[in-house]
């Protein structure tokens, strides 16, 4: 026994290892791709520069009129934030500590002048995040490229290129998506080395689960991370599962079973943007395309997980919670996603969890809605019975409601 558990524990050092190198190439080649950015923010800069004759620019600072040299500088900002998708294009006059930018906004197409703190001392040609970088967070708000407009030897000014968060986050969300995915199976490892280090010395079988559900908890607390109501969503809805499985009959295992798929079911979450998931107001249509990938997401992560070490999973359970994971939003009509499932197709565990999340959704304050009351909510599942919900779920799920002041 005690070699075999060697052999697990060497197995899943080993394991571990892989993944920790995992993670530090793509945050090296992560990071060599915002330096990318900031050296192409420098060119296009260069490239803007030497479009814009000094004579003009001096005539800008100086008179700043709506005359032809004027509007002639206005239209190459504007005509190279559209070509290079950058979110502003500015040129920028020296005064010293202060200076004055002459700014083209390409998100609401128009020009504006501001005073700033000089970026003059920040427009050298090695690009680093303490030069490029608007903010000193990683991730920054901003990413700008400078390059210098001389006169006689003289700086007198610099144009600026920016390119917004959103631009980086939507270039690099491949190695933030990997990241999230390696750092789970990483947790999911580093608990289970240590986890048999305990058996060792315990030999107690009653452990596997504990471990499990610690497993189960951190994954699903993890989720708070993204958006602080996913987590508490879980809980609810775990809940009400237990409570409908118990009415339905199940054993203890099944209603273990729909416990922990219940709190795992929207882990996925961890990989949509926390401006969508927080967003208040309506998601525009490709933002709701966005949410619609969190169960796709939710079963990569729990496969990586529970797939990894059959000696100490229950195949069967884990199967019904990564079917959780990606059915709870089939529709019992067939309209639902990611499959289209319809009727019994669909597992009755992701037809319990439907239901229970769908109520607990409507009843939770939303940053894009109020809570729903009870009654209310309760009238919506009646409503929606052998359309998107299983009927005799729900008249489950109804009885237990009228019967209880808890929830």
């Amino acid at each position: 026994m005690k070699h075999k558990n060697f052999l697990k524990h060497l197995k899943l050092t080993l394991v571990i290892i892989f993944i920790i190198y995992q993670l530090g190439t793509l945050y090296v080649d992560y990071y060599n791709n915002i330096h990318d950015i900031g050296d192409y923010a420098i060119t296009q800069a260069d490239i803007i520069n030497n479009m814009i004759d000094v004579e003009d620019y001096k005539l800008l600072i100086k008179t700043k009129t709506k005359d032809v040299k004027y509007y002639k500088i206005q239209q190459i900002l504007k005509k190279e934030a559209l070509t290079i998708g950058a979110e502003y294009i500015y040129v920028e006059r020296y005064l010293g500590k202060k200076t004055i930018e002459y700014i083209y906004d390409s998100s609401d197409d128009s020009f504006g002048d501001k005073e700033v703190i000089s970026n003059i001392e920040r427009y050298n040609k090695k690009y680093s995040f303490s030069d490029g970088m608007e903010s000193s967070n990683l991730w920054g708000n901003l990413l700008t490229g400078y390059s210098p407009i001389i006169d006689n030897g003289k700086i007198i000014g610099l144009v600026g290129v920016d390119y917004s968060k959103t631009y980086i986050d939507n270039i690099f969300s491949k190695y933030t998506h990997k990241i999230y995915i390696n750092f789970l199976v990483l947790l999911f490892f580093i608990i289970a080395n240590a986890f048999i280090v305990k058996k060792e010395k315990k030999n107690d079988e009653q452990n596997i689960a504990s471990f499990y559900e610690k497993v189960v908890r951190t994954l699903a607390t993890s989720i708070s991370k993204k958006s602080d109501c996913t987590w508490e969503h879980s809980d609810r809805v775990s809940l009400f599962t237990v409570k409908i499985g118990e009415n339905l009959g199940f054993n203890a295992k099944q209603v273990e079973t729909l416990k922990w798929a219940a709190l795992l079911h929207d882990v996925g979450k961890i990989g949509i943007p926390g401006n969508i998931l927080e967003k208040p107001g309506k998601l525009t249509s490709a933002e709701y395309l966005t949410i619609q990938t969190h169960p796709l997401h939710s079963a990569d992560i729990l496969k990586n997980i529970f797939e990894k070490d059959e000696s100490v999973a229950d195949s069967q359970m884990y199967e019904n919670i990564i079917d959780v994971a990606l059915h709870h939003h089939e529709r019992w009509d067939g309209h639902g996603y990611p499959h289209k499932l319809k009727g019994l197709d669909i597992s009755i565990y992701s037809r319990i969890v439907s239901v229970a999340d769908a109520y607990e959704a409507m009843t939770a304050i939303r940053p894009y809605k109020p809570a729903m009351d009870k009654e209310t909510a309760i009238q919506e599942l009646v409503k929606n019975k052998n359309k998107q919900f299983d009927g005799e779920i729900v008249d489950i799920f109804v009885s237990i409601l009228r019967n209880t002041t808890e929830y």
